[in-house]
C-alpha cells in the first residue's frame, strides 16, 4: 500500500479507524487495527493524500487524492522524480462509512495533491483542504471552490502549497481556520463561513 499519508480515527468508536495510504488507497478496520479492509480499489485514484470523518456525522468521510508528501521533491527534482503515480483526480466523499463513494472536484483538483482535510465539528458537508492548489472548501459537501484573495498568498516558484488546515475548536461558531502556505507562513481567518473569508 505504500506510506501511510493519513489516518482518521472514528469520534465515538475507538474500534473504527481509517488510513489513507500513498499509492494503495484507503483501508479501514473495526477491530482496533487488528484486521484492514481496502476501500477504494475501484477508484479512480489510489495516491491518498488526506483523510478526515466527520464528527456529527461520522459515517462522513473525506478522502483527498494525490500525496502532498511529493509536492516538494517532484517541484524541486521534476527530472528526477515520477510524480505522475502522486497525483489526484479529486476529492472523493463517503457517506456511509467507506463502503461507497463519489467523486467531486475533479475539474478543480485533476493533478493536484492533498496535505490535510478539516471537517466542521457541527456540520459533515462543511469541510476545507489544503492542497497544491492553494485552500480550498466545501459547504455542500460535493462543490468545492479555491479560495483566493482575502490576504491569501498567491502560489508562486517559493509558496508552492497550501500545506496545512484546521478549524478552530474553541470556536463554536466554526468561523476560525488556520491554514499555513509553505513559504509564506500561517494565515488566520474569523469568518470562515462568509462567502469571501478574509
Amino acid at each position: 500500500s505504500g506510506r501511510v499519508t493519513a489516518i482518521a480515527p472514528h469520534p465515538t468508536d475507538p474500534a473504527r479507524i481509517w488510513i489513507g495510504t500513498s499509492r494503495g488507497g484507503g483501508w479501514r478496520t473495526d477491530d482496533g487495527a487488528v484486521t484492514w479492509r481496502p476501500l477504494t480499489d475501484d477508484q479512480p485514484s489510489l495516491a491518498i493524500g488526506a483523510l478526515a470523518a466527520g464528527t456529527d456525522d461520522p459515517d462522513v468521510l473525506y478522502a483527498g487524492t494525490g500525496e502532498g508528501n511529493v509536492q516538494l521533491y517532484s517541484t524541486v527534482y521534476p527530472q528526477s522524480s515520477a510524480p505522475g503515480v502522486y497525483l489526484g483526480v479529486g476529492v472523493l466523499r463517503s457517506s456511509d462509512g467507506g463502503a461507497t463513494w463519489s467523486s467531486h472536484a475533479a475539474p478543480l483538483l485533476a493533478g493536484a495533491s492533498f496535505y490535510r482535510l478539516a471537517v466542521d465539528r457541527a456540520d459533515a458537508n462543511r469541510a476545507f483542504g489544503a492542497t497544491s492548489r492553494g485552500l480550498v472548501r466545501t459547504t455542500d459537501g460535493a462543490n468545492w471552490a479555491l479560495l483566493t484573495g482575502g490576504g491569501l498568498p498567491p502560489l508562486s516558484a517559493d509558496v508552492i502549497a497550501c500545506c496545512d488546515v484546521v478549524i478552530d475548536r474553541s470556536d463554536p461558531t466554526g468561523n476560525t481556520v488556520y491554514a499555513a502556505f509553505w513559504g509564506s507562513g500561517i494565515y488566520r481567518t474569523t469568518d470562515a463561513r462568509s462567502t469571501s473569508p478574509t
